[in-house]
């Protein structure tokens, strides 16, 4: 608002970096109930979201930073198991964690993206509702 009124009276504001250059640009959820599965081997997820996935590894696990992998991600709802593939990079790599990114989504997966967020939206609602 402020800086609306500013531009119309021809003033401008003088700092040019934004809040959202400092911020995620997608909110992260747990991996509670979830797997990825990198070349064939199956990992617990730290958190994900639609831009991108940590997981543990072990130390023998070969991926480095800047390796593009095909991803597997296995969600297990209450009615339901969501297979996700997607194509990403590491963007950090240690002995027991890995940090991707995912590439553009295509529709298909950010449709499957919503219905995984869906489910666990409506399971977080029910649960308070019990409680």
């Amino acid at each position: 608002m402020i800086s609306m009124i500013l531009s119309l009276l021809g003033l401008k504001q003088r700092v040019q970096c934004t809040v959202s250059e400092h911020r995620r640009k997608h909110v992260r959820y747990p991996g509670f109930h979830t797997k990825v599965i990198v070349e064939n081997k199956s990992y617990n997820i730290h958190d994900w979201s639609k831009g991108g996935i940590a997981f543990e590894t072990t130390p023998d696990v070969h991926l480095t930073t800047g390796d593009n992998i095909q991803v597997i991600l296995k969600f297990k709802l209450p009615h339901d198991i969501i297979t996700i593939r997607q194509l990403a990079c590491i963007v950090r790599a240690s002995k027991h964690n890995v940090a991707a990114e995912f590439a553009p989504l295509p529709t298909v997966v950010r449709r499957q993206f919503e219905r995984v967020l869906d489910n666990l939206h409506t399971q977080g609602f029910l649960e308070s509702q019990v409680a």
